[in-house]
């Protein structure tokens, strides 16, 4: 029977007997039992009694639920906007700098950084990965720029000579011309910024112009341009034809004409000559004719010009000018003039330079007349004649 039930029943008897009786309504066995919020048997069925929670009870247990979301006050709604969100965070940051911590928490993070950078690093596998990815770059660069790329193809030369050392125009630039081209000297260009020097310019170069002996690399300028010096074979003798001056090499090959102004060891033709050039010229210091008899002529005596000036330039007498009357047909005949107006006349051919130079020192230190040659009253000396020596003063009729 339920307490309401119970109550009820009370009331209804109350109401008969007309007498109200104040009583609990639960005995102290229902009292005791209320309070330990036990269960009631009512005859043989067992039914729970029920209890009502209180509202803090639910309250709580309503907040242990896992989706529970506590209601939010002022200052977390205000924490959720943007400026109440900066403002916190600015403070934050600047009591973080003040403090010192900010740069604690850097430095901590870099020192972090550094050691698991430090750890990756150590592994043998990163290190080989690391190093075969640096070769295939290197090695995919290198094949590019040095194949590829006509970037860094060297094309502009600016050329200078040793001294003694001479092209004409033309000769030079068919040199730098061939520099220039994108020759291959095996897989990579010989002419690249980077694989550019001096031994490759001069196996080019030889090939354009056998005079060439060496080219040196002076420098390279990013990123095609170099500068170079040419060394040619050193300059017998300029020969001045028909108002043009040709260079001969020792060898005897022909240069070129000195359109440079370059003037070495000039030699004057006397004797106007027709369409004379460098091939025809070429060809009477290379081929030997039959009545040489000892190697060619003009070499020979290009040769004779060169040693004379030098051993009289030891005896104190200076060569001004030198002259021959032609190179085209036999002749032999060399004219030197000295500074002070007298012209030595020798024969570079059937006498020796020893002979020329014996007899003219006796007749310059031994007699009265190297007086009159050193004043200069003298004018000419000849000693084409073997064993005698002719002299002739100025104002004579022997110069005539």
């Amino acid at each position: 029977m339920s307490i309401f039930s119970k109550i009820l029943q009370k009331v209804n008897t109350e109401n008969k007997t007309g007498k109200t009786e104040h009583k609990n309504l639960f005995s102290n066995k229902e009292k005791a039992t209320n309070k330990s919020n036990s269960k009631l048997y009512y005859n043989s069925f067992k039914k729970p009694l029920p209890t009502r929670e209180s509202f803090e009870e639910r309250k709580r247990k309503q907040r242990k639920n896992e989706n529970f979301v506590p209601s939010q006050d002022i200052s977390q709604l205000l924490n959720k906007t943007s400026y109440a969100n900066l403002l916190n965070t600015a403070k934050d940051q600047f009591l973080d700098i003040q403090n010192g911590s900010t740069l604690t928490k850097i430095k901590s993070r870099l020192n972090n950084y550094w050691l698991h950078f430090k750890r990756f690093a150590l592994s043998k596998n990163t290190q080989l990965t690391l190093i075969l990815g640096f070769v295939s770059i290197l090695m995919i660069s290198l094949i590019y720029f040095s194949i590829f790329s006509t970037e860094f193809i060297v094309k502009n030369y600016a050329v200078s000579f040793t001294n003694g050392s001479y092209l004409d125009k033309s000769s030079t630039q068919k040199v730098v011309q061939k520099f220039g081209d994108n020759g291959i000297l095996g897989v990579i260009p010989y002419n690249h910024f980077w694989f550019l020097n001096s031994q490759t310019l001069t196996f080019v170069a030889k090939k354009v112009d056998p005079s060439i002996t060496k080219v040196d690399l002076i420098g390279r300028f990013w990123p095609n341009n170099a500068q170079i010096k040419i060394t040619t074979e050193p300059i017998l003798s300029t020969l001045n034809i028909n108002s043009e001056y040709y260079l001969i090499s020792r060898s005897g090959k022909v240069i070129g004409i000195d359109y440079g102004g370059n003037r070495q060891k000039v030699v004057i033709v006397r004797s106007s000559h027709k369409n004379v050039d460098s091939q025809e010229l070429g060809k009477v210091f290379s081929e030997i004719r039959p009545d040489s008899k000892a190697g060619n002529n003009q070499l020979n005596r290009l040769y004779f010009i060169e040693n004379a000036i030098n051993k009289l330039k030891e005896n104190k007498i200076n060569i001004v000018r030198t002259e021959i009357q032609t190179v085209f047909e036999k002749d032999t005949d060399v004219v030197f003039y000295t500074e002070n107006g007298t012209s030595l006349i020798f024969d570079s051919q059937n006498i020796s330079l020893g002979d020329n130079l014996n007899r003219l020192n006796v007749l310059l230190y031994t007699t009265k007349i190297g007086e009159d040659f050193n004043s200069g009253k003298l004018n000419y000396v000849d000693l084409r004649i073997k064993d005698k020596a002719y002299y002739c003063y100025q104002n004579s009729e022997c110069k005539k």
